[in-house]
Order: structure tokens, then sequence, then C-alpha cells
């Protein structure tokens, strides 16, 4: 039984102070208790370390980079620390549920699953909150479905970590953004998803983020890990055309969105005359993008503004 097995969260921070106690609170509220915390500290310039000092739990594994690196090369340092059999994953801004790990290290004891999310809550400050799924997303064996609509929250995940040290390479660390959605659909080749229908744990939504300010990188990466695919993966063109037409349109759609986000509302309209009366949701967006409050609208149901 997987119940007395060793977790190791990786918790990634950097100039953490306004969050990481809050952060560090929820884990150690665990019902679930065989779990270290690697935490990697990505060249903090604030307090940060004094606060994470204070705590004398001894699962807490602390360490300090020297010089600052992308959080993909981060996130694959704390994987070199981890000792468990369970791999986790939080960011210092997020929480969990007390009961997150209780409700899916149980999980595991289907040999076929080698990954377990959840649902959680989207939030501010302000007390604004959203559930990720409205509805239960699919589980199973869906590479198809995370390569062409991911939908993954990394704070509800939990890898066994068996089936992660199976892959040619972990995060990539050239990625600045998407290195979880390329890590995760990887996963999916070789393994089974299960999806836990709680709230699980909090992501909090907060606009200064490295993300929400460079969202321009996204479908630049996109591009990126296309090409890694066909180059890694033999025969992968032949095996998914329908899914890479999909993924192709949805990394063109993000630049779209990126330019109505900026206030560029003519450009955009000038990249989706090529599906104009081809594609009828493209054609429904090239019209409505002529009505400042639709396409606001838009942009809040989708995720690129609240």
């Amino acid at each position: 039984m997987s119940n007395n097995n060793k977790v190791s969260i990786v918790l990634n921070c950097y100039n953490s102070e306004k969050y990481i106690k809050q952060c560090l609170d929820s884990i150690l509220a665990q019902t679930y208790v065989n779990f270290e915390i690697i935490l990697v500290d990505n060249c903090s310039i604030d307090s940060t370390k004094f606060i994470v000092k204070k705590y004398k739990d001894k699962r807490i594994k602390y360490f300090y980079l020297k010089t600052h690196c992308k959080l993909g090369a981060a996130r694959n340092f704390a994987l070199s620390k981890c000792s468990g059999d369970f791999i986790a994953f939080i960011d210092s801004d997020d929480l969990w549920h007390k009961d997150k790990l209780l409700n899916q290290i149980p999980c595991f004891d289907d040999e076929s699953i080698g990954l377990v999310f959840s649902n959680s809550y989207k939030f501010k400050d302000n007390g604004w909150k959203q559930k990720i799924y409205s509805k239960i997303p699919p589980d199973g064996s869906i590479f198809e479905i995370l390569f062409t609509n991911y939908f993954i929250s990394l704070e509800t995940v939990v890898i066994r970590k068996k089936v992660l040290t199976k892959l040619q390479r972990l995060f990539c660390e050239d990625f600045q953004i998407i290195e979880e959605y390329d890590l995760i659909c990887r996963l999916g080749l070789i393994t089974k998803l299960f999806y836990v229908d709680k709230i699980l744990a909090y992501w909090r939504f907060r606009e200064d983020s490295y993300t929400w300010k460079n969202r321009h990188l996204i479908y630049k990466e996109r591009d990126q890990m296309l090409k890694m695919f066909k180059k890694e993966f033999n025969d992968f063109e032949n095996s998914y055309p329908n899914q890479i037409i999909q993924f192709e349109k949805r990394t063109h759609l993000e630049e779209i969105f990126y330019l109505i986000q900026q206030g560029k509302n003519g450009i955009a309209r000038i990249k989706l005359k090529k599906y104009l009366f081809k594609d009828y949701k493209w054609t429904i967006l090239y019209f409505i993008l002529f009505n400042k409050n639709l396409t606001k609208i838009i942009l809040r149901k989708l995720g690129y503004i609240y």
C-alpha cells in the first residue's frame, strides 16, 4: 500500500517573503505526514531565507542557489534532491488543503497510475476565487487531449517517481513559461493520469507574476516544444497529424489573444483573416474584436483577464 510511502514536495521560491509562511504552513498542516519539503530558494534577496530558517521542522530541506536560474533548472535541481517515492509540486504563493496528500497518495495503489491531480481554486488576495474545473476533466491515457488542450494545474499534481525517471529529460531548462506543460505531456505518453474530484489546492492569481507579465513567451515556447516533440519521438508527425494541426492553431490563438490583451485588436484581426469563413469560431472572434465590451467578456472567459 502506498499510504506509508514518502512524498517529496518540490517548493521553488524567489523573493517570496510575502507568501512563503502561508505556503509552508499549509504544507506542514498535512494530515499525511510522511513527506519532505525540498525548498529551493532561487537566489532571493529579500527576507525569504530568514522566514524559512525560523521553522525547526526537519522535513524542510532548504537549498539556496547562489546564481539565479530559470524555473525549469531550479525545479530540476530540486528533483535531484528528492528521496521520496512520489513527488508533489507547489509554488511559494500557492496553498494546499490539509487533506491533499491523504486523498491523492492512495490512488497510486493502482500501478498503472503515474500522475494524480485534483481540482483547485484560482484566487486573488481581494477574496475573488474560481474553480479550475467547472466540470470533471478527462483522465486515463490522455496524451492527445493534454497536447492539444492542456489543462493541468501543477500545484495539484503528484507524480510517481519511478515513472518520472523513465523520461529522457525532466523539465526543459530553455522554457520559462510552459516547462510543466512539456513535462506532463511527455508523462502522458507513458502513463495514466487519475483525477480526484475535490478542491485540494489553491492557485494564487497575481498580475505581477512572471508568467502573467510574459505571456508573449507562451506561443514562442509552444513553437519550440512542437519542434522538440517531432525530433524526440519516432514518427510523431505521422502518429498525431490532427493533434499537431490543433496544437498549431492553439499556438496561433495564444499569439492572437496576447495581441488583444495588449490592445492590438487590429493586428489580431489581420492574423485571424486566414481563418475567416473557414472556421466559424475564429470567424466569430474576428467580428467580436470590433466590439471592446464583447472582447473583454471573451478574454475574461478564457482567463486572460479577471
